[in-house]
This record gives C-alpha cells, sequence and structure tokens, in this order.
C-alpha cells in the first residue's frame, strides 16, 4: 500500500493532532508492506523530532542561518502545499491523508481515495 501524508499539521510546532499524525508516520515508516511519503520542506514540529522523523535535508536546512533569517516560514509551509499537490498529482497512491482543513489538494487528487478527520469543532 502506497500511502501519502499531507504535511500542513505539521506547522505547528506541536499538539495533539500532530502527534497523532506523528505517530501513524512512525508506525507505517517502520512497516514494509506499506510505503509512506509526507513531503516536506519545512517544518519545526518537536514530535517529528523527537521521533527522528525529520529528514536529514531538513535537519540541514534549519541549521541554514540565511535561511533563519531571510526566508518566511508561510512561504516555506506553501511550497510544502505545492509539492504536495504535485506529488498527488502525478503519482498513484492507496490513499491520501490531509490533515488538517485546508482543502488546497481537492483540484489534483483525481481518483485518489482520501480519509478525512474531524477533529472537534471548537474553532468553529
Amino acid at each position: 500500500m502506497r500511502l501519502l501524508l499531507d504535511p500542513q499539521i505539521f506547522e505547528q510546532k506541536f499538539g495533539g493532532i500532530s502527534r497523532y499524525y506523528s505517530e501513524i508516520y512512525r508506525y507505517f515508516k517502520n512497516n514494509q508492506a506499506t510505503v509512506i511519503q509526507c513531503p516536506m520542506l519545512y517544518s519545526e514540529n518537536l514530535h517529528l523530532q523527537h521521533y527522528s522523523l525529520t529528514p536529514n535535508y531538513l535537519i540541514a536546512f534549519f541549521n541554514n542561518r540565511f535561511i533563519k533569517k531571510y526566508v518566511h516560514k508561510s512561504f516555506l509551509y506553501n511550497k510544502n502545499k505545492q509539492l504536495t499537490s504535485k506529488i498527488l498529482g502525478r503519482k498513484k497512491y492507496s490513499l491520501f491523508i490531509p490533515t488538517y482543513y485546508d482543502t488546497y489538494f481537492l483540484k489534483n487528487i483525481k481518483d485518489t481515495p482520501f480519509v478525512l478527520t474531524v477533529y472537534d469543532m471548537i474553532h468553529e
């Protein structure tokens, strides 16, 4: 099975939802019958770091002083969404898992099934 995990919840530094998805990511990352991809160009999420799920290229990226000083985080998070949309539009996955409420992926999802979880409605 091929899973594509959306990175949008990893914009938060920590929290219950990002911990939930970190646990899923960690479980499937060690499961040989399942390939999971979470395309991230940027994340400072502590759960990803705690479980050593942060890709090595991101660790090097975080330590770059130029990036920290001159590149705005919202630009990098938008790049995460663009990358996910691009991957979703060209590769076949068994399942797409959006991790939060942004619907940016709908125009590129085609016939890939997805699971949307509604956590609570407190913000609404």
